[in-house]
């Protein structure tokens, strides 16, 4: 393949995949897309990252069915009224039979015969498949499962391949399962796709059934190694990325303290914000930066960087790029809005997303000279209520989230826990509860922590909340603990282990 070629392709594999996995969640700004190829006997692996604009996705997608005119022999074939999930695994399925085999399928819409040679994308039920047997076995998937089958036609060598979701979330993995027998392999930063191109498509029979209903990843903030530094893009990209994983859950931890508490989660009474989620109070907040001072990390600024280092920054403040001009922190209210959305995104992937902060609920002392100026006592268990309301209420109009956790505070694993402490946790938790009945936001509430319950009774919590409650904890020294074993007595509830692989002073040492 000439460096030509290999560059277009390359350019048509990132709008592709932009294309599919972004565009059609009406996304103004395409996350990034980075491909590596693998390098076969005489050709090198090429890589590139790059981050694409809505008109250029339209051009390359307008350029790849364009192709597909021409040179396509395969189809992709929903049925007409398929929803936007099992769309979006259509034409991740055209991508990557694309990527494989040079030719672009067109995609269509049949509503009754799937004529051989097709690569047919359903969901279970579908009056489309014909064969009694296919039919019989595709009733039986559920949620989040899949079946790939390919079929023989009646004419030598032809052939229908079936990619069945037991519901379309299910398809959407099948969709990438099938990618994998491919040859296509995903991970957290990108797709990596063989550079040798396939003649056929294989046979394929599998069956295909999560273990764990819930599956993801925690990136934790308060560290320039993790999500503090991610753009925009990044959190699309990564979101992205884990559709194609077969994950269906993000969860991000909030440090509503220090220093001034992180931007993710706001706090504040109901009636600090207006009907479209903007704040009228808020109080300095920043991600991780080089000005700052950090775990492991002394404030510096690039120009101290050797080796010509310094040259690859724009600035002399580095930190994520909502923080430009803000660094270390705010110093004004007016500049402390931010939130971080990509939410939206998430949720029509089938990705199930987790935000909150500590219990009991600590503030900056801006907020708390703020409501004593309101005649209101910080500490009071109805004041906690009142602040929750804000959090909740305004999050159903900004951030449309599936879970808040209450993440119980990091000393009961070192130091352990005092009945006061976890008498003071249990309030806090039923403030938030009762605050979230007042609202009528639909949020499920979490709970997790560096431990599974206090000192006493590690599966306290299992008695004392709602079944639909979730539990949650890490195991500790870097995911080589085991899961807490209190976990054993909790039944009729979801409970989620988080291996835990964060060395807080080796961040950056391989």
């Amino acid at each position: 393949m000439s460096q030509a070629r290999q560059l277009l392709t390359l350019l048509l594999q990132g709008a592709a995949s932009a294309c599919s996995a972004v565009a059609t969640l009406c996304e103004p700004v395409l996350s990034g897309c980075s491909f590596t190829r693998h390098a076969g006997p005489e050709r090198p692996a090429i890589s590139s990252t790059f981050s694409l604009r809505c008109l250029f996705v339209a051009l390359a997608s307008s350029l790849l069915t364009g192709t597909a005119m021409a040179q396509g022999e395969r189809r992709v074939a929903i049925q007409p009224e398929a929803s936007r999930m099992e769309k979006l695994a259509a034409r991740e399925v055209r991508r990557d039979v694309y990527l494989r085999t040079g030719r672009v399928p067109s995609i269509e819409k049949a509503d009754d015969f799937i004529s051989p040679g097709v690569i047919a994308v359903a969901v279970k039920g579908d009056r489309r498949i014909a064969d009694r047997s296919l039919q019989t076995n595709a009733l039986a998937l559920s949620p989040q499962s899949f079946l790939l089958k390919t079929l023989p036609g009646a004419s030598p060598g032809s052939r229908t391949w079936w990619i069945i979701g037991g519901d379309p979330q299910g398809a959407l993995f099948g969709a990438y399962r099938f990618a994998e027998h491919l040859g296509i392999r995903f991970y957290l930063h990108g797709d990596v796709v063989p550079v040798d191109l396939m003649t056929d498509l294989p046979d394929i029979y599998e069956v295909g059934s999560p273990i764990l209903s819930t599956r993801g990843f925690l990136p934790f903030h308060d560290f320039p190694e993790g999500p503090d530094w991610w753009t925009r893009d990044d959190y699309l990209a990564y979101v992205a990325q884990l559709a194609k994983l077969r994950m269906n859950f993000i969860g991000l931890h909030t440090y509503s303290w220090k220093p001034g508490g992180e931007p993710l989660v706001w706090i504040g009474l109901p009636s600090d914000f207006d009907l479209f989620g903007q704040v009228t109070f808020s109080y300095p907040s920043s991600w991780a930066n080089m000005q700052r001072d950090l775990i492991g990390y002394s404030p510096m600024t690039t120009r101290d960087f050797v080796g010509g280092s310094a040259q690859l920054f724009p600035t002399n403040a580095f930190g994520s790029e909502v923080m430009a001009g803000l660094m270390p922190q705010p110093t004004t209210l007016s500049d402390c809005n931010l939130l971080r959305d990509v939410f939206a995104t998430a949720k029509g992937l089938g990705i199930k997303t987790c935000i909150g902060t500590e219990t009991p609920l600590y503030f900056p002392s801006v907020l708390e000279e703020h409501l004593v100026k309101s005649g209101r006592s910080p500490t009071a268990d109805s004041v906690k209520r009142e602040l929750y309301q804000g959090i909740f209420a305004r999050l159903n109009t900004v951030a449309p989230i599936d879970y808040y956790w209450l993440w119980t505070m990091e000393e009961w694993t070192w130091y352990g826990n005092t009945d006061e402490e976890f008498d003071l946790a249990l309030s806090d938790i039923r403030a938030a509860t009762d605050a979230l009945s007042d609202v009528g936001a639909p949020i499920q509430l979490a709970i997790s922590g560096w431990v599974l319950g206090p000192d006493h009774d590690r599966a306290a919590f299992d008695r004392l909340l709602p079944k639909d409650v979730p539990i949650a904890s890490l195991n500790q020294v870097v995911g080589n603990s085991p899961i807490e074993i209190a976990n054993q007595t909790i039944t009729g509830r979801p409970k989620w282990a988080i291996p835990w692989v964060e060395n807080d002073f080796q961040m950056t040492i391989p």
